[in-house]
C-alpha cells in the first residue's frame, strides 16, 4: 500500500522522524519497503525562476524549448530546458537546479548547443502537486526569484508498505493511524466531515434476496449534483500520491474515502436505474458490461446488484457501464455495503478484474460503520458537487458472528518466552482498542469489527508480541536435555532411499503438490481430483494424486534445453480420495495423504563415452533400480504385466504384493504422451508407495557352505502364453517344500528362443541355469534327482517338454 506521510500525520502525528516512523511500523509487522519523494525530481534543489525568453531546441526534440531564465541574485541569468508546451515568457515557475556537467543533459548535446544548461522547468506531475494549467505549476508575478521551494511546495514523503494478507484493517489511512497510535502512544483524530440534513423524500427500495452474500446494504439518493466540476487539488494530490489516478470528481471522492476509511463504495447514475434494487446471486446466462469495458456472461454463481433490467454491478467488485456516472450526471444513488469475504473471494481473479474494492471485501471490511460512512460520503459529495439529499435506504440480512477469543496468560508466556504481567497485556489491548475482560489470568477479547484477523488464541498472542516489541524479546537459545533415541533396524527412512537413488545416478527434485487438472486426467485418469479453493493459478488448481507427471515435466523442461540424458526422482506426498479416512491431527477426512517415491530415466543408459556403445535406457534398466530399492522386499513383490493410463500398454508392470494389493507401477511412458511432449524417446518411469519399502528384515548370520557350487542347465519347450514368473513360483515352492530340491540356491533364465519356422509361434524355448550347493559334497546321483524332480513338476503343471 502506498500513501503520503502528510495524510497519515493529519490523523495521528507522533513526535518522531519519518525514518523512525518507518522503523516502528516495520517492527510492528507492517513492513515499510520504501520511502520516496512525491516529486519525481531530477534534482533535490528546486528554485523559483522567471522565464525571460525561449526558443525551440531543435526539430529532433519536439515540444522542447531552451529557456533563458532569471534565477535571482544568487545564480543570475541561466539557461534551462523545458518539455512543457504551455511555458511562456514572463512566467515565474519552479525549476530543478542541476549542475551543467550532469548526465541529465546528455540527450540534448546533439543539438549543437554552445551554452551551459543549469536546469529543467518543473511540471506539476514532477512536483507531485496539481493544478489545471496544462501540467505547469505557476507562481505569482511578484514571487521572489531564486527562492528554495522544497518546503513551500510541501513535497511529501511517500510510504510504501508491504502488508500481510490478513491485515485488511491496514488497507486505509485510518487503519494505519490506529497502528501508529498504539505503537507510539499518540492520540488519534478521526476525520470529521460536515453534518448533513435530508431535504427531499426520494429513496430507492432495496431487497437482499440471497443468503451468504450481503450482510447489510445501505444507500441514499442525491439530486442536482454538478459532476462536471474538477476534483479539488487536495483530493487529487492525495489520490495520485497514493497511486490512484484521478478520474472524475464523483469517482475520486469515492476512491478518496475508500483509502481514508478502508470502506469501498459505489455511485450509480440514478436516472439509469430501472425500478428497485435486488441484491442476489447471478442467474446462469445473465450478462453485464463493466465500466472497464469487459463484457461478462455468468456461468456460475456470483453476487450482483440488479434492477428490473438485470445486473448493474458485480457485488463488491466493479460497477456496470449502464449505470455509471459521467460529467453529465445530475442525480445519483450512493451505496455502502458489507459483502461477506467468502462471497467475493477469488471472483475478481476468475474474471481477470483488477479491483481495489474486491481486494478489501475479500479480506473483510468494517461492517459497523456503514451508516456513518454513508453520511460521510454524502457530506463530501454535497460539499464539493452540491445537491439535495434523501433519507438512507437500508436492508440488513445478517452480520458476521464474531465469537469472543480467549487468551491464557500462561500460554502467552510459553509461546513468547517472556515474562509479562496481566497489567502489561491490559495496556496493550487498550491501546489496540480491544474490548476485553480478564478473569483468573484468562483474557476474553471481543474482536473489533475491522479486525477479521483475530479469531484464535495465537492471533492475540501475536498482537501482544507486536506491541511488546519483537526487538524487546530476549534472544535465548532453547535448552533441552539430549536424548539418544533408539532407531529401529527394521525400518528405513526416506533419506536412505534418497542416498540409494543418488548412488545409482539419479538427481532428486521437488515439485509442487498442486498441479494442472489436465495432468490428473491424462496421467491418472482422475476426473474428480481434489480442488484447491484459492489456487495461485488456473494450471495449479488441484492436488496431485501421483508423482509421475511432475517428473516427466522435469524431463521435458531439460530436453527443451538440449539435455540429452536425465535421471530424476522425487519423494513426496500425494492426495487421493478415500472415504475411509476420518478427521484427526494428521489426516483430513476423505483424503489419503500417502508418501510416494517415483523416478524417471530418459536418454542413454550411460554418459557418452568411447568405451561403450550408446544405448537408450529401457524397461529392464529401471527395473534393476527398482529391485535395488526393494531389497529384501523384492522376495514378496512380483512384477506383473498390467495397464496404466500413462504407460505403454505392452511395457508396463505393476508391483503386486502376496495379498494381490498393488504397491506401485513401472513402465515406459505411453507413445501418445511422449509424442505430445516432443521427446525423442519415451522415459521409463516408476512409482511406489513408500510404506511398502520402509520395512525390512534384520540381517542375521547364517553359516555358509565350504563345498563347491554345482551348476546344471535345463532347456524346455512350453506354451508361449506361459510367463517365466509362473515357472519361477513353482520352482521356489519346490525348493522350500522338498529336501531333495532344497540344494538349489539360485536359478536364472539365460536364454529365450522361438523357432523362426513356426509362423504361429505356439511354443517357445527357455533355458535355465541352476546353482546347487550343500554342506556335503554333491554327487551326480543327487544332482540328477533334483533336476529330474524339477522337470517332472514342470511337466505336470505346465505340460512342458525337455528340449534336446
Amino acid at each position: 500500500m502506498q500513501f503520503p506521510e502528510s495524510w497519515l500525520r493529519s490523523i495521528v502525528n507522533p513526535n518522531i522522524t519519518s525514518d523512525d516512523l518507518a522503523e516502528k511500523l516495520t517492527m510492528a509487522g507492517l513492513e515499510v519497503e520504501n520511502i520516496s519523494s512525491s516529486a519525481n525530481a531530477s534534482s533535490n534543489k528546486i528554485i523559483s525562476v522567471k522565464i525571460l525568453d525561449l526558443s525551440a531546441l531543435s526539430k529532433v526534440h519536439d515540444n522542447c524549448y531552451i529557456c533563458t531564465v532569471d534565477c535571482g541574485p544568487l545564480h543570475g541569468i541561466c539557461y534551462a530546458i523545458s518539455n512543457i508546451s504551455s511555458v511562456r515568457s514572463g512566467m515565474i515557475v519552479p525549476m530543478f537546479w542541476i549542475e551543467p556537467d550532469s548526465p541529465v543533459f546528455n540527450k540534448y548535446k546533439s543539438s549543437s548547443l554552445n551554452i551551459n544548461l543549469n536546469g529543467i522547468i518543473c511540471s506539476s506531475e514532477e512536483l507531485g502537486v496539481f493544478n489545471n494549467i496544462n501540467n505547469l505549476f505557476t507562481l505569482d508575478n511578484d514571487f521572489l526569484l531564486g527562492i528554495d521551494l522544497n518546503y513551500l511546495l510541501n513535497i511529501d514523503n511517500i510510504f510504501t508498505i508491504k502488508l500481510t494478507p490478513n491485515r485488511a484493517d491496514c488497507l486505509s489511512i485510518l487503519g494505519l493511524a490506529r497502528e501508529v497510535s498504539a505503537i507510539t502512544d499518540t492520540s488519534i483524530n478521526i476525520p470529521k466531515y460536515k453534518s448533513i440534513s435530508e431535504s427531499i423524500k426520494d429513496f430507492l427500495p432495496i431487497d437482499i434476496s440471497s443468503n451468504g452474500l450481503c450482510g447489510h446494504y445501505s444507500g441514499r439518493v442525491i439530486r442536482n449534483v454538478d459532476a462536471s466540476l474538477d476534483t479539488p487539488i487536495w483530493i487529487r494530490s492525495r489520490l495520485e500520491n497514493s497511486g490512484q489516478k484521478s478520474i472524475s470528481v464523483l469517482v475520486d471522492i469515492s476512491n478518496y474515502l475508500m483509502l481514508e476509511f478502508g470502506i469501498p463504495s459505489h455511485i450509480y447514475d440514478l436516472d439509469s436505474i430501472n425500478g428497485s434494487l435486488s441484491i442476489r446471486w447471478s442467474r446462469n446466462g445473465e450478462s453485464i458490461s463493466l465500466i472497464d469495458g469487459k463484457n461478462l456472461v455468468f456461468d456460475e454463481k456470483i453476487g450482483v446488484v440488479s434492477d428490473n433490467n438485470g445486473p448493474i454491478c458485480l457485488a463488491g467488485i466493479m460497477g456496470g457501464k449502464r449505470t455509471s456516472v459521467d460529467i453529465d450526471t445530475k442525480n445519483i444513488f450512493v451505496e455502502s455495503a458489507f459483502w461477506f469475504p467468502d462471497a467475493i473471494l477469488g471472483k475478481s481473479r476468475l474474471y481477470k478484474i483488477n479491483s481495489e474494492s474486491a481486494y478489501r471485501f475479500e479480506r473483510g471490511v468494517d461492517y459497523s460503520r456503514s451508516l456513518d460512512f454513508i453520511n460521510t460520503l454524502t457530506s463530501l459529495i454535497v460539499e464539493i458537487c452540491g445537491g439535495v439529499i434523501g433519507p438512507v435506504s437500508k436492508s440488513v440480512r445478517e452480520l458476521p458472528n464474531r465469537n469472543p477469543v480467549k487468551m491464557r496468560l500462561s500460554r502467552c508466556k510459553m509461546v513468547l518466552g517472556i515474562y509479562i504481567t496481566i497489567n502489561d497485556i491490559s495496556i496493550i489491548f487498550t491501546k489496540l482498542g480491544f474490548s476485553f475482560k480478564e478473569s483468573n489470568e484468562v483474557f476474553i477479547v471481543d474482536p473489533p469489527a475491522y479486525r477479521f484477523d483475530i479469531s484464535i488464541e495465537e492471533d492475540l498472542i501475536e498482537e501482544v508480541a507486536r506491541m511488546y516489541g519483537y526487538d524487546n524479546i530476549p534472544v535465548s537459545p532453547p535448552l533441552t536435555s539430549i536424548k539418544i533415541l533408539p532407531v529401529s533396524e527394521s525400518k528405513l527412512d526416506r533419506h536412505y532411499f534418497s542416498h540409494l537413488m543418488a548412488d545409482r545416478g539419479y538427481q532428486e527434485v521437488i515439485n509442487y503438490s498442486f498441479v494442472d487438472p489436465e495432468w490428473e486426467r491424462i496421467y491418472y485418469n482422475n476426473l474428480n481430483p481434489i480442488k484447491i479453493l484459492n489456487p495461485i493459478s488456473s494450471n495449479l488448481s488441484v492436488m496431485r494424486s501421483g508423482l509421475i507427471a511432475g517428473l516427466v515435466n522435469n524431463i521435458i523442461h531439460n530436453a527443451n534445453r538440449q539435455l540429452i540424458r536425465a535421471r530424476v526422482f522425487e519423494i513426496g506426498r500425494v492426495f487421493i480420495r478415500d472415504s475411509s479416512i476420518i478427521d484427526s491431527n494428521d489426516d483430513v477426512a476423505g483424503i489419503r495423504q500417502s508418501v510416494f517415491m517415483a523416478g524417471a530415466a530418459w536418454g542413454s543408459v550411460f554418459e557418452e563415452q568411447w568405451g561403450l556403445k550408446k544405448r537408450l535406457v529401457d524397461f529392464y534398466d529401471v527395473k534393476s533400480d527398482v529391485e535395488s530399492l526393494l531389497g529384501d522386499n523384492s522376495l514378496n513383490i512380483e512384477f506383473k504385466k498390467s495397464f496404466h493410463s500413462a504407460l505403454h500398454p505392452g511395457r508396463t508392470a505393476s508391483l503386486v504384493l502376496s495379498d494381490n494389493s498393488i504397491a506401485g507401477w513401472i513402465g515406459e511412458l505411453s507413445p501418445k504422451i511422449t509424442f505430445e511432449a516432443g521427446l525423442s524417446a519415451p522415459p521409463i518411469v516408476f512409482e511406489i508407495d513408500l510404506r511398502y519399502l520402509i520395512n525390512r528384515s534384520i540381517p542375521y548370520f547364517k553359516e555358509y557352505s565350504r563345498q563347491p557350487v554345482v551348476t546344471r542347465d535345463l532347456s524346455i519347450w512350453l506354451d508361449c502364453s506361459i510367463e517365466f514368473q509362473s515357472i519361477k513360483d513353482i520352482i521356489n515352492i519346490l525348493i522350500k517344500s522338498d529336501d531333495n530340491i532344497s540344494i538349489v540356491k539360485d536359478f536364472i533364465i539365460f536364454d529365450v528362443w522361438n523357432d523362426i519356422n513356426d509362423p504361429v509361434k505356439k511354443q517357445k524355448s527357455i533355458a535355465m541355469r541352476f546353482y546347487m550347493q550343500d554342506t556335503k559334497t554333491l554327487d551326480e546321483e543327487r544332482v540328477s534327482l533334483c533336476m529330474s524332480l524339477i522337470l517332472d513338476k514342470l511337466i505336470q503343471v505346465f505340460n512342458v517338454s525337455q528340449r534336446a
